[in-house]
This record gives C-alpha cells, sequence and structure tokens, in this order.
C-alpha cells in the first residue's frame, strides 16, 4: 500500500514524476536490447599476452585467465556482472551530480533514459565498451581532482591497453573533468598546473596508443595460429573476425571506410539512419551543457571550455572514420554528452535551469518516439534482419537506397 501511495504522490508531483518516468523508462529501453553475449565479444576477451604485447590482449591477460572466460557461461556471468556495475555507478553520479533535480524537473535524464543508449548498453554486454566505460564511471566518480589525477595515471593507460577505442571514446571525458575542475582551483598558478597535468596525460595515453599501433600488430599466420588456439580451449564458437582485426592498422581501416562511404550507396543509406536515431538527444544534451557552461544570469565559462566541452562529447565519432559500428559511436557520443553534463553541475553546485514548456513538450515528444521502437541492433545497419529500432526505418531506408541507386520506380 505504501509503494501504490508514494507512486500516485509522484505521479502528481512534477518533482517526482520525471526521476521516476526515468527509472521505468530505463528499464523498458535495457530490455529492448538486452541479449546474451554474441561471439565476438567472447571471443575478443581470449586475446592476451601468452605470444607477446598485442593490442587488446589486456582483459584476456586479466581477467581471462583469472576468471576462466575460455568458458561461455563464465564470460556471460562476468559480462553481466560488469553490466550491473557499470549502470550501478552512472546511477551514483545521477545522486552525487544533482542533475535530475537542477535541470529542470529531470526531463533531460528521463529522455537519455529512453534513448537507444540504454538499449545499445544492453546490446554491448560483454563487449570491451563496458568495462572502459566502467572505469571511465570509477574516475568521475573521484570529486577530488587531485586524487582523481593520481589514479588516472595507471588507470588511463590500462583503459588503452584493454582497448585502443579508449584514447577518443572516454579520454576525452576524463581530460574535460580536469578541465572544469582547473577553473575551481584558488590561485593562477595551480590552475596552470592542473592544465599542464591535463595535458600531460592526454600525451601518456597517445605515447602508450602509439606504442600498441607499432608493436601490437600481429601476422595473418600468427593470427590464425592463435584463432586455432583459441578454439582448442573454448566451449564457444571462436569468431575469426577478431583475429583478423588484430593484423589492422589504422590506415587499412580508413581505407575500407573511405570505400564504404564512397563506393557503397546501401552503406550511407544505414549510416545516415543511424545519425537521425541519436541525433535528437546528441541535440538536446549539446544545448543543455552550452546553457550550463554560459548561463545569463550567473558567470560563465570562456568559449573554449564550451568548445572543449563539446569537442570531448563528440570525439568518439571520429570513429566513424575507422569502424563500422556507426550506431555504437554515435551512442558513446550521446553517453559522454550526458557525463559531460553530470560533470558540469558537480562543478556548479548551486546552479540550475530550467526546461522551457516548448523543449519540455520536445521531450516528451522524442519519448514517446524512443517507446515506439523495438529492439536496437549490434551493427550498422538500422534495417538489419530481426532489427526493427524505428518502425518506419526499415522501409525508409530502402526507399532512400532504391533512390540513390536509381532502381526505384513509382508504382503504376
Amino acid at each position: 500500500m505504501k509503494f501504490w501511495a508514494n507512486l500516485k504522490s509522484s505521479l502528481g508531483d512534477e518533482k517526482r514524476f520525471w526521476p521516476l518516468a526515468a527509472a521505468i523508462l530505463g528499464i523498458v529501453s535495457f530490455l529492448k536490447g538486452f541479449r546474451r553475449p554474441c561471439p565476438w565479444a567472447s571471443t575478443q576477451a581470449l586475446v592476451n599476452y601468452d605470444h607477446g604485447i598485442i593490442k587488446r590482449g589486456f582483459f584476456g591477460a586479466t581477467f581471462g585467465k583469472v576468471f576462466q572466460l575460455s568458458h561461455y557461461l563464465n564470460f556471460s556471468i562476468f559480462s553481466y556482472l560488469f553490466l550491473y556495475i557499470l549502470f550501478r555507478l552512472l546511477v551514483k553520479l545521477i545522486q552525487t551530480s544533482g542533475v535530475a533535480s537542477r535541470i529542470g524537473n529531470g526531463e533531460v535524464v528521463a529522455l537519455f533514459f529512453s534513448s537507444a543508449v540504454i538499449s545499445y548498453l544492453g546490446v554491448l554486454v560483454g563487449y570491451l565498451d563496458i568495462p572502459l566505460a566502467v572505469l571511465t564511471l570509477v574516475l568521475l566518480g573521484i570529486a577530488n581532482p587531485t586524487k582523481r589525477f593520481i589514479v588516472a595515471i595507471p588507470l588511463c593507460i590500462v583503459g588503452v591497453m584493454i582497448h585502443e577505442m579508449f584514447l577518443v571514446g572516454f579520454l576525452p571525458v576524463i581530460l574535460f573533468s580536469f578541465v572544469l575542475d582547473a577553473f575551481k582551483a584558488e590561485s593562477v598558478a595551480r590552475r596552470k598546473r592542473m592544465f599542464f597535468q591535463t595535458a600531460g596525460l592526454a600525451v601518456v595515453c597517445l605515447g602508450t596508443t602509439s606504442f600498441l599501433a607499432m608493436k601490437g600488430l600481429v601476422s595473418a599466420t600468427m593470427a590464425k595460429a592463435l584463432e586455432t588456439e583459441a578454439s582448442k580451449r573454448t566451449d564457444f564458437w571462436v569468431d575469426p573476425n577478431v583475429y583478423l582485426a588484430l593484423t589492422r592498422n589504422a590506415k587499412d581501416n580508413f581505407l575500407d571506410m573511405a570505400h564504404s562511404y564512397m563506393g557503397v550507396p546501401e552503406w550511407r543509406i544505414q549510416f545516415l539512419a543511424a545519425l537521425i536515431i541519436f541525433l535528437p538527444l546528441a541535440l538536446v544534451l549539446g544545448k543543455t551543457i552550452i546553457d550550463m557552461l554560459r548561463p545569463k544570469e550567473a558567470q560563465t565559462f570562456p568559449k573554449w571550455v564550451v568548445f572543449a566541452a563539446l569537442a570531448a562529447m563528440l570525439a568518439p565519432l571520429v570513429l566513424n572514420a575507422l569502424g563500422s559500428d556507426c550506431a555504437r559511436w554515435n551512442m558513446l557520443a550521446c553517453l559522454d554528452g550526458f557525463l559531460i553534463l553530470m560533470l558540469i553541475c558537480r562543478t556548479r553546485p548551486h546552479q540550475t535551469l530550467q526546461v522551457r514548456p516548448a523543449m519540455r513538450n520536445v521531450v516528451i515528444l522524442l519519448v514517446a518516439i524512443h517507446l515506439a521502437t523495438s529492439e536496437f541492433p549490434m551493427g550498422m545497419a538500422p534495417n538489419a534482419p530481426g532489427a526493427n529500432p524505428y518502425p518506419f526505418s526499415a522501409k525508409a531506408s530502402q526507399f532512400l537506397y532504391q533512390v540513390e541507386s536509381r532502381t526505384w520506380h513509382p508504382q503504376r
């Protein structure tokens, strides 16, 4: 009875309604994407340092061996546990930042949890993106900038060693957290020192990535040998594409993606569809970030800080030039935008932002559209078999493809 009384009270109080809506919408969104770990994810956890330093081998060399992730049951349990930790840390940062109570009544938080970002995190269960996101949230959860910097040095190196995408997928948000803290410094000298430390952390991570890029590639022969060896010690099918990826450098990936953009009409349509799915949320997050950094009624940050915030948010989109999972990179950009918004709220604990009625109506409309979606696919194609993220996306994508390829003819 107490639960229903609290529910009825929340529905009548807008300040309590939106946080409740965020929780419910988050559960619905997550269930739309939740599934068991795919072969790519389970195979990637097998890559280790048994035959020398190779890229993406740190996770398998540590967690993979300690928890015997060559058994699919162990890998699944471990993957779901990591996903739980991710959501637990995300909720904790929401609570400590006060974003739900200080930006309107929590409309933006509800919009975020209703979006494909949450669905996609369920799709990514077992992927290295999840440990990287957990690592990032652990660092961002440390409010003291000095302690965070000390912990960030080893953890950021570990992040790059887990997967090189950490360099553009999560590191910019971590670096931006130090930029925000620098403006709270008591003196100009300390502020400059914090900027210098931030730049140093970026250089260290860039150097580690460069080292792995040069030393971490394997030959096609060795990749095949690693695949054969892994197949003998697992109880699940080993995806050969994981080992093929270990033989490729950034230039190879870039050339393949350039060919896709210029020579594959269907890919361009799929890229556009994935962009449209995440664009509304990205625009809302971007506008809210700008409004929080440069409010009319309070002291504003310099313009370059606003540009730095947006750059940190959009940094994962660089991965579109190196990998075909465009929806995955769009999701990371929106996740980073939400993390940046929470960091701003924590840095400015007394600042609030009112959500205008027009913006609230936009949020309600977008939430309704998000609820109309089905499960979100892992791959780049919104109209992939078995996936239907938006009821109209498959036919719309097919029509645009036919128009571009000049195969569409009006019905008579």
